[in-house]
């Protein structure tokens, strides 16, 4: 097949001829794989779903779809189309860390029981790499940034601290990283440390609402109160007080604009005084 040989360009020649009901499995499989390589995700799931309906353990449709759906930053779907090797059980513990700290259980007793399973993933691939002698540094460095953030959630921030100054001797951390390490900062009680790195953040992403809150806070707790008035008005300026809900003229209440407002209320009551 044209698209094997990596002429995917003939392969997506193929299809613009009359459609044959059904169309032979190989050339679905050429044609979801030519459609992937050339960026159209939602033409290659076309294809591979109708391999899978004529052939649901078709392997090469299977991964086609799995790699799809990678890119659509859905690891746990991928992983049931086609495994679950290293790579992808590292993005499905970050995506369970992330729905763990978005999204809570309504019971106190079950807060951290997403985070916990994905701290417990992450650990558990760590110590199977750690016995593998090919494995891909990058993809330890890449589990324990991850796990950082899981600790932090957990608030063991003695760990998150240490794990920051170990990890930052290979190179610097990436910003979400940085904001964990600044939590952990606060937490100690060190809100000079932690403003330098929330400020950094901020230079890599300007519009990050957490490090733009922990940052006022650290001007509070630094006793620096014009500062903190000063960033939490910069927080509240831009914010709508409500967004639009789809198409729907009905709004509802922004998130980053009640946080900014909540800062400001801070500075506010602060007892601190310039």
């Amino acid at each position: 097949m044209p698209a094997d040989q990596g002429r995917s360009d003939e392969a997506l020649r193929i299809p613009d001829a009359p459609r044959e009901l059904p169309l032979p499995v190989e050339r679905l499989v050429a044609e979801g794989d030519a459609q992937l390589r050339h960026g159209d995700d939602l033409a290659a799931l076309r294809a591979c779903g109708e391999v899978l309906m004529l052939d649901p353990e078709n392997r090469e449709a299977r991964t086609t779809m799995a790699a799809i759906v990678d890119r659509q930053r859905g690891p746990h779907g991928a992983g049931a189309l086609a495994g679950a090797p290293p790579e992808r059980r590292a993005d499905k513990a970050a995506a369970l860390t992330r729905r763990g700290i978005e999204v809570r259980p309504a019971e106190p007793r079950r807060r951290f029981e997403r985070t916990d399973r994905a701290i417990a993933a992450e650990e558990a691939l760590l110590e199977e790499l750690a016995r593998d002698s090919g494995r891909d540094p990058a993809l330890v460095r890449r589990l324990r940034l991850d796990r950082m953030v899981g600790l932090c959630d957990r608030v063991r921030m003695e760990e998150v601290a240490a794990e920051a100054a170990a990890l930052r001797r290979d190179g610097p951390l990436p910003p979400f990283a940085l904001e964990a390490e600044a939590d952990a900062r606060m937490f100690r009680r060190q809100p000079e440390a932690a403003l330098v790195l929330y400020e950094a953040v901020l230079a890599a992403e300007p519009a990050n609402p957490r490090a733009a809150d922990g940052r006022v806070l650290a001007f509070l707790e630094a006793e620096r109160l014009r500062e903190a008035s000063a960033a939490a008005d910069a927080m509240a300026a831009p914010q709508p007080r409500s967004t639009p809900v789809l198409d729907d003229p009905a709004t509802t209440p922004n998130p980053e604009a009640l946080l900014a407002a909540s800062s400001c209320c801070r500075c506010f009551s602060s007892p601190i005084r310039p």
